[in-house]
């Protein structure tokens, strides 16, 4: 979630020197993970925030403006438990449809084999981030 919180600060703020911003696996049009019966029972562990990034054209996630900066957003393909295969809409990264990460003013690539955990982790996305500061 931490890309939604970055999006509403570049939003509401002016950063005279922005650089360039990477986006990991972000629920940029909701994901149906945060508006289903499992997310409801867990919403006590979970918090609050997490009905924010849910699809409904209501929520804090889709009331934010797509960003005027440069910008590069990265999603894997491979949910890493077959059950969020089934709540999440086509194909996703087990938390994020693919289809929901992409921001208009974007550059996106799909990392192909990585989960929206392993992203965080994965030597490939970081040698991506770097070709991407180096551009």
């Amino acid at each position: 979630m931490g890309s939604v919180v970055l999006r509403y600060q570049l939003q509401e703020n002016t950063f005279e020197e922005l650089g360039k911003v990477v986006f990991l696996s972000p629920p940029s049009h909701g994901s149906s993970m945060a508006g289903n019966f499992f997310t409801e029972l867990l919403s006590p562990y979970l918090g609050k925030a997490i009905k924010q990034i849910n699809v409904q054209k209501d929520s804090f996630v889709n009331h934010l403006k797509e960003p005027d900066y440069n910008c590069y957003v990265m999603v894997g393909n491979r949910a890493n438990n077959p059950l969020y295969s089934v709540i999440t809409d086509g194909e996703s990264d087990g938390a994020v449809p693919v289809k929901s990460a992409k921001l208009e003013n974007c550059k996106f690539k799909i990392i192909d084999g990585e989960s929206h955990s392993s992203i965080l982790k994965s030597d490939k996305v970081m040698q991506e981030i770097l070709k991407y500061f180096k551009e």
